[in-house]
């Protein structure tokens, strides 16, 4: 098989075709960066050298209900974010950066299909899809 770019090798395993080799991307903290930045010159560099595919984000607009508001930027000392699966998320400082981490596993409960049926799922309604 010839060796494809990561645009060909990324549609190609959406549409279940072979592919000269998995595709891969990163996710990484803005710290991580920086070094793959100061060491290969360019993000685009460090994804080239690396054989990362990678994929722009793209996601379609939230419109839905509002989420609870911790002004404070807690729920009970936990809580600075909470988003459309119910996940809490909490600020955590590192010695270079501060992020947010999950601070709680809306599921976490779940025993049968009743506890998965009486979850709030988010709607397809609750996105803007004409970007």
């Amino acid at each position: 098989m010839d060796q494809m770019n990561s645009r060909e090798r990324v549609l190609a395993a959406i549409h279940h075709l072979p592919v000269d080799r998995i595709p891969t991307d990163i996710w990484a903290t803005g710290e991580v960066n920086d070094k793959l930045r100061s060491y290969f010159g360019t993000i685009e560099n460090a994804m080239e050298q690396l054989h990362i595919d990678g994929l722009p984000g793209v996601a379609a607009e939230y419109i839905g209900p509002p989420f609870p508001e911790f002004p404070d930027g807690t729920d009970q000392g936990t809580a600075v974010f909470y988003g459309i699966w119910g996940m809490r998320l909490r600020k955590q400082v590192y010695a270079d950066g501060v992020y947010l981490e999950q601070a709680n596993y809306p599921l976490s409960q779940a025993k049968t299909i009743d506890d998965l049926e009486a979850f709030p799922w988010p709607s397809p309604e609750w996105f803007d899809y004409s970007r």
